[in-house]
């Protein structure tokens, strides 16, 4: 089942790259201030400063939203204002708006829309009739969305019990799993995590790797609680999971086969160990796409951490550029990568986004689809500012 997912995505993004539309216009005006980034499986987006939408890449599925298919090697406005949180599966994009409204936008593969629809496809943003929406987490072709009064809805693909229901069935309108007390979500590849306000972690759906650290290999199709406290960020990926905790130290579970827990080694643990004894301020992880003969995907790792100085830091898998660091060579060893000045960054699907204190986006990877958003479809290696700019 595990690859079949990843031959599904493959089977789209083939599909995508049929009769590609690309727009490589440039603007100027006046600059872009970014606040926050978000990656697909083949695209980029940003929200400025004045809540304003941007999106780069491929756009086969109308992932822009823009009510088109016409893909981008650099941003593109979107929606002029109110969006406060952009979240993407493989090709559907989703927001939620100031008024805590949820929309969403591509293919609607496995329900993950929560429409009581699926297996469409949607070139403009359509409300989703949930509402008091916070937070939204995606991964694949699977939803959590985590509501003001802190309950948990999940929607979309089942296959591993990563929606925590109980079941494996697929979900096409969403499900209360939890009823309060979740503050924090986020989705891993067929396995999802939830922060819980007592500091508490909790996991389900697949553990083939022991990414749900609760010692075992076991798939879950509940949520089981896998780190007891002192919790308060948490970043699930493909076969690897991150808790930081309160006292600044950074815990890693499953896959270490590509370093990413950059401790020196690539032996993996079934249960969560400290990679970083302090001074860990926010993380992100994801993983690269290793294309090894037809019809085959290799998934693999790497991290990216911002220490209490404002540093960015980085391990793992390399091969596409995502590091930044000037290479392409695999890091087992947390290695520096910039040393100052950074706000806010995300490991994407094989590339790397960061966002610095002078609101300037930057960006390092894989590059095919244009989804650095710097005008070309070269990948580079060490991180590069991607010029923004609105009409005057």
């Amino acid at each position: 089942m595990n690859k079949l997912y990843y031959f599904l995505a493959l089977f789209f993004l083939l599909l995508s790259c049929e009769s590609e539309k690309l727009s490589t216009s440039k603007g100027s005006g006046i600059n872009v201030s970014v606040v926050e980034v978000s990656s697909g499986l083949n695209s980029s987006f940003i929200i400025t400063d004045k809540g304003a939408l941007w999106a780069s890449g491929k756009n086969f599925y109308g992932e822009f939203g823009n009510g088109t298919n016409t893909s981008s090697n650099v941003f593109i406005p979107i929606l002029p204002s109110e969006v406060k949180k952009v979240a993407n599966g493989f090709f559907s994009t989703f927001i939620i708006k100031t008024d805590g409204s949820l929309w969403a936008t591509g293919l609607n593969f496995a329900g993950e829309f929560g429409d009581e629809t699926n297996g469409g496809i949607n070139y403009g943003f359509k409300q989703i009739p949930i509402s008091g929406v916070k937070d939204i987490s995606v991964r694949g072709y699977s939803t959590m969305i985590l509501k003001d009064d802190g309950s948990l809805w999940v929607s979309g693909q089942n296959n591993f019990g990563q929606l925590g229901d109980g079941t494996i069935e697929t979900k096409k309108t969403f499900t209360k799993v939890f009823n309060s007390g979740v503050v924090s979500i986020s989705a891993g590849s067929n396995f999802s995590m939830v922060l819980k306000n007592d500091g508490s972690v909790w996991a389900t759906g697949n553990n083939s790797k022991g990414q749900l650290g609760d010692n075992t290999t076991t798939n879950r199709i509940t949520f089981k609680q896998v780190f007891s406290s002192g919790a308060i960020v948490i970043s699930a990926s493909h076969d690897t999971s991150l808790v930081l905790k309160s006292d600044r130290s950074l815990w890693a579970s499953g896959d270490n086969s590509k370093g990413q827990y950059g401790d020196g080694t690539v032996t993996s643990s079934k249960v969560f160990k400290r990679i970083i004894a302090s001074e860990v301020k926010s993380m992100s992880i994801n993983y690269s796409y290793i294309f090894s003969g037809p019809l085959s995907i290799l998934p693999a790792e790497y991290i990216l951490v911002q220490k209490t100085d404002g540093s960015l830091w980085g391990s793992g898998q390399n091969i596409n550029g995502e590091l930044g660091d000037g290479t392409n060579t695999n890091v087992t060893n947390l290695k520096k990568i910039i040393p100052s000045g950074v706000k806010s960054f995300l490991a994407g699907n094989s590339y790397s986004m960061v966002v610095k204190e002078n609101g300037t986006l930057w960006s390092s990877g894989h590059n095919s689809d244009g989804r650095l958003g710097n005008g070309t479809k070269e990948n580079i290696n060490v991180f590069t500012q991607i010029h923004l700019f609105e009409t005057k």
